[in-house]
């Protein structure tokens, strides 16, 4: 099979906290796959890593053969769905904050 994502050794920490910790798999092209656990096992944090959204702390993401952040920022033909993007608050907060001055 061919491997469509590559994770090696992904690690994410936040201070002292490791939320993701030397996490390895593959997915390989042609299948779909399904991420379960419980709420604050990871699996956000995994996918917005994916994404390159979050950048980890150590580790590897390999996307059709090309390493994240360093032979790509994003991925190409990738997206993903997140159910709270924290940006977004900080983002239409600066939209009302603006939009009140003009």
């Amino acid at each position: 099979m061919e491997k469509l994502i590559q994770i090696k050794n992904l690690t994410k920490c936040f201070g002292e906290t490791k939320v993701l910790d030397k996490i390895n798999v593959n997915f390989d092209r042609g299948h779909i796959y399904g991420i379960i656990g419980r709420n604050g096992s990871g699996k956000s944090m995994l996918m917005k890593c994916i994404c390159g959204l979050v950048v980890p702390t150590s580790g590897e993401i390999i996307i059709d053969n090309k390493k994240l952040g360093t032979d790509i920022d994003l991925p190409e033909n990738l997206a993903g769905i997140i159910e709270e993007p924290g940006f977004l608050e900080n983002f239409i907060v600066h939209i009302r904050i603006y939009s009140f001055y003009l």
